[in-house]
């Protein structure tokens, strides 16, 4: 009903087009003059990517790094104002290779990057970090462009790609193939006690891993484009890709109590990641500029087989073991989506918009005890099928308030949620919910801004995470899933101000985020002695914090951007070794320092980026995590105006540690995890074409 009263209200006596008088825009990192098709919101920031070999030869981890409010940290984890639960999107869509397609994407690829920390109701609520939108360049001149990207590391892994458009007459083509294989290296170290009863003596051990793996990528995208006219395109894409990652762990566990047998352990794990699609696509222009209706239908299907091998050698008494653990996970995605956006005279714009989106997912896994501890149990099947089906409309107005921009939003959805287990009932869940949001902004003096936002969001658990089944992981450990578990929602308020003058832009945000019915993971010791995890709604949580921004030239071709988020959260802990929720303050960090040399002729200049990443110790529901801190660097030199070479490091400093204390009523773990590097990588990239 909200929808349809926005467009008759905003739709009664409209005036004959007209110039739209664009709102205050965000801030970006290259100021370039605004296209006229473009329609600027208030509730994100833009990031312009340059139009220089530099940017051009970097990938989405490189280009993200250094933006305002986004971390890039260890294993290409990213983090929005420092939550970790993040929404990539490419094209307002989420890519069926997920943030491998970070890896995928380069700055030639890419027209601009939205920052969404307090995203509105026009999108769907999943991800309360915050959303990262990817909008890809969209207008390709006639005749053939692209470009060819090869490289190497230290590691003895690299990649290859190729992007090539045709565009003849009112046809596209667009062809995009992948290839690419990571390797990694990593050692840890873990102290653990295990009790049987609350203040029994523990069961003690001692275990040293040293770890390797690598994983294999190869994926490729077809695209056809048809210009109906002027103003109506429609695309047809097919893509297919898989993702297969292997991982070898030696371990020795050293038993600190008699009642702990000492043995040598090697686990084989693999995991192959399959995916395949098509996409229909409809884009038509308005009478009015800025006026577009967009319609997609998009197939996914993905299949997740695993397998894990573990094969033990005891040091006394002299015996062998394994076992073997199986799971596969075929998934069929089917959305459409709707789409309308109207911008008026006086500034107004009116958002209108449906979607659905249908998920059958089976999750099959088998356990086979060839010889293992009896400990672990004896073999089973175990099986649970069930679908999730989201329908949704969502609309939004924005418009001027004397000074003001004000931009309300309303999302009405309806989730339905039903599985089946192999041998127990079946559950079904129906919700109707409302997700309301508002952005207000204001501009308090010249290039000074203020936006207010207020936004609901939330999260549902898979299928996995309900399976009421308990599987085994580790020679140590199990996973048990819970039926009864919670959305976890949150409502998030923020203060974003921002100056710009010239080259310098500074912004700070103040934020406050109420999460209720927290998702966290919760450790016990079952009847054999195992470390059993499950996922639980611990609580309410309260992050409240400020991120403050600077990104400014220092002149001689350096420019620094650097950001601090200091956060003052009250997190839910286990009651049953200290207090309900602790109060903590932590801090995140990240700066960039870039160079650019002058341009010689029409060939760029040399260029180099470094960047320093880090996170406080933090505090979880039973774990309290240690610092981090995450080097990189890369230097881009032209060999000729469209072919460059770029070296870059990744964990520059040698060796980077990860760590955390697990602190539960019948177990305690000490874990230091030590990240072995650099990653030394060369990459060659050859342009072509206008």
């Amino acid at each position: 009903m909200f929808v349809y009263l926005l467009a008759a209200a905003a739709l009664a006596d409209d005036p004959a087009p007209a110039q739209v008088p664009t709102p205050p825009a965000a801030p970006t990192i290259t100021v370039n003059a605004k296209r006229p098709d473009v329609v600027q919101k208030i509730d994100r920031r833009n990031y312009t990517i340059p139009a220089d070999a530099k940017s051009a030869t970097s990938d989405g981890y490189a280009l993200l790094r250094g933006l305002p409010a986004i971390t890039v940290g260890l294993n290409d984890t990213v983090t929005l104002l420092g939550s970790g639960n993040v929404t990539v999107l490419v094209d307002n869509k989420a890519p069926p290779e997920g943030n491998q397609v970070l890896r995928s994407l380069h700055g030639a690829d890419i027209d601009h990057i939205e920052v969404m920390t307090n995203p509105s109701a026009e999108y769907a609520p999943d991800g309360t970090g915050g959303i990262i939108n990817i909008v890809l360049k969209k207008k390709h001149r006639q005749g053939l462009s692209g470009s060819v990207i090869a490289d190497v590391d230290s590691f003895g892994a690299g990649g290859t790609e190729a992007n090539i458009k045709l565009v003849t007459g009112p046809w596209s083509f667009d062809s995009q193939l992948r290839a690419r294989r990571l390797a990694w290296k990593s050692s840890f170290t873990t102290l653990r006690d295990a009790e049987s009863v609350v203040g029994g003596a523990p069961t003690s051990d001692f275990q040293t891993s040293a770890g390797h793996g690598h994983s294999e990528y190869f994926g490729g995208q077809e695209t056809i484009g048809y210009k109906i006219d002027a103003k109506t395109t429609v695309t047809l894409s097919g893509f297919a890709g898989r993702n297969k990652i292997t991982d070898i762990t030696d371990s020795s566990y050293l038993g600190l109590t008699p009642d702990f047998a000492s043995f040598n352990q090697q686990a084989v794990g693999s995991f192959q990641f399959n995916y395949s699609g098509a996409e229909f696509s409809l884009d038509h222009e308005g009478a009015r500029q800025g006026e577009t209706l967009k319609a997609d239908v998009n197939y996914v299907y993905l299949e997740n087989p695993q397998r894990t091998q573990y094969t033990l050698a005891y040091l006394a008494p002299a015996e062998s073991a394994a076992f073997q653990t199986y799971n596969t996970k075929p998934q069929k995605d089917l959305s459409a989506k709707l789409d309308y956006t109207h911008p008026m005279s006086g500034g107004r714009i009116l958002s209108l918009g449906a979607s659905d989106s249908f998920t059958h997912v089976a999750n099959n896994q088998s356990f086979t005890n060839t010889s293992a501890p009896a400990d672990l149990g004896l073999s089973y099947v175990d099986a649970i099928t069930g679908t999730r089906n989201i329908a949704a409309i969502y609309g939004s107005f924005q418009q001027p308030l004397g000074t003001w921009t004000l931009l309300p939003a309303l999302r009405f959805e309806i989730a339905d949620f039903k599985g089946q287990p192999a041998a127990l009932p079946s559950f079904a869940t129906h919700a109707a919910s409302f997700y309301p949001s508002v952005h207000l902004s204001h501009t308090l003096a010249k290039g000074l801004d203020m936006n207010l936002s207020y936004a609901k969001r939330t999260d549902r658990p898979d299928i996995t995470q309900l399976n009421p089944f308990t599987v085994v992981t580790s020679t140590t450990s199990v996973a048990a899933g819970n039926p009864g578990l919670r959305n976890q929602s949150t409502d998030a308020y923020e203060a974003n101000f921002t100056y710009t003058k010239k080259a310098l832009t500074t912004s700070m945000i103040l934020y406050d985020r109420e999460t209720s019915d927290l998702w966290n993971t919760a450790f016990s010791i079952t009847p054999a002695g195992l470390t059993e995890a499950e996922t639980i709604n611990a609580g309410h949580k309260s992050d409240r914090g400020a991120e403050f921004d600077i990104n400014t030239p220092l002149g001689g071709g350096f420019k620094i951007t650097s950001s601090v988020n200091l956060f003052d959260s009250r997190v839910p802990t286990d009651l049953s070794v200290g207090a309900a929720a602790e109060d903590q303050f932590r801090y995140t960090g990240n700066a960039t320092l870039e160079w650019n040399a002058p341009a010689k002729g029409d060939q760029p200049g040399n260029s180099a980026q470094i960047q320093l990443a880090y996170e406080s110790p933090s505090q979880g529901y039973q774990i309290r995590y240690g610092p981090r801190l995450t080097p990189s660097f890369s230097l881009s030199h032209p060999l000729a105006k469209k072919l460059s070479v770029v070296l870059s490091a990744e964990n520059a400093f040698g060796v980077a540690h990860n760590g955390h204390v697990l602190n539960a009523a019948l177990t305690q773990e000490w874990l230091v995890e030590r990240i072995i590097g650099p990653r030394v990588a060369l990459k060659l990239v050859r342009m072509f074409g206008k």
